[in-house]
C-alpha cells in the first residue's frame, strides 16, 4: 500500500511524526479492543490510509485526528444512518480505501450489499425507510447541490433529527468530503493483505 507522499515505518520518523504515530496507534487499540486492524497498519509498523498521509504533515494530522474524534461525540445519528451518510459522500468521490473500509461498517450497521451498491451508484434504495431517503437526501444535497441546503430538507432534519442529529450529518458530511478529497488527491491505495 502506497501513497503519492510515500509510507514510513516507525523508526524512521522525528519527534513529532512519532508523537502523531502513538497518538493514532493509542487510538486505534481503543477503538479495536487491543488490536490495531491491518488495513491500518503495514507489516514494518508503518500507517496507512488516511492516517499514513497525514504523518507526513503531523500538524494536520492532529487537527485532523481531533476533528474525525469530535464529529463521532456529537450524538443525534446512529450507525445506521452515519453509514448512509458516508456511502452518500464515497458516491461523490470513489475513493477505493474509504469505500473499502466502510464496507464492513455499513454491513455492520444493517445495510445489505445491495443497499449499499446502490448507494455508491448514486442513488437510494427504494425500500429505504424515510429516515433513511431522508439522510441520504441531506447528504447528496450537500455534496452535489450548489449553495445552502435546501431548506425544505434543513426542516425535515431538524424535525426527525433534533439540532444535535443534523449538526452530526452536516459536519460528518463536510469531514468525509475532506477526508476523501485527501486521500485522492495523494493516491492512497486499497491496503495489501497481509
Amino acid at each position: 500500500m502506497t501513497s503519492r507522499l510515500g509510507l514510513k515505518a516507525p523508526a524512521e520518523l522525528d519527534a513529532e511524526g512519532k508523537a502523531f504515530y502513538d497518538m493514532i496507534i493509542d487510538y486505534l487499540k481503543n477503538k479495536n479492543g487491543g488490536q490495531v486492524p491491518h488495513r491500518n497498519i503495514r507489516g514494518d509498523g508503518a500507517l496507512l490510509g488516511p492516517f499514513g498521509v497525514h504523518q507526513a504533515t503531523p500538524s494536520v494530522g492532529t487537527h485532523f485526528h481531533g476533528l474525525g474524534s469530535a464529529v463521532e461525540q456529537v450524538p443525534g445519528l446512529s450507525q445506521r444512518y452515519r453509514e448512509i451518510a458516508v456511502l452518500t459522500v464515497a458516491s461523490r468521490y470513489q475513493t477505493p480505501y474509504a469505500i473499502n473500509s466502510h464496507l464492513a461498517m455499513a454491513t455492520a450497521a444493517g445495510l445489505s450489499r445491495a443497499e449499499i451498491d446502490m448507494l455508491l451508484d448514486k442513488n437510494a434504495p427504494d425500500n429505504f425507510t424515510s429516515d433513511d431517503q431522508l439522510v441520504h437526501s441531506a447528504a447528496y444535497a450537500l455534496i452535489y447541490g450548489a449553495g445552502s441546503m435546501p431548506e425544505a430538507i434543513w426542516t425535515q432534519l431538524l424535525e426527525r433529527f433534533g439540532i444535535d442529529g443534523t449538526k452530526h450529518l452536516v459536519h460528518l458530511v463536510g469531514f468525509y468530503s475532506y477526508l476523501m478529497t485527501v486521500l485522492n488527491g495523494f493516491g492512497v491505495e486499497l491496503p495489501e493483505k497481509q
